[in-house]
């Protein structure tokens, strides 16, 4: 089977637009200290796993698309 190339690294950027968003989102209430002070303990800690969840998903996404650009 082949790969469309080009439609596979826009389906790549736009999944990559998509997660650094939601990224920056989690960051931003993180880096909100009258947020992370008022939540209670256990929706900090999902905050955090979720973000970093996303930060995994990025480096997958950026490791497919630098792989997908040396085909």
């Amino acid at each position: 089977q082949l790969v469309d190339v080009e439609r596979e690294l826009e389906r790549i950027g736009k999944e990559l637009e998509k997660a650094r968003k939601n990224l920056s989102s989690l960051e931003g209430k993180l880096g909100n200290e009258n947020f992370v002070s008022r939540a209670p303990e256990h929706v900090v800690a999902d905050i955090r796993e979720k973000a970093q969840k996303a930060r995994d998903l990025i480096i997958s996404l950026e490791q497919s698309e630098a792989a997908m650009k040396n085909l």
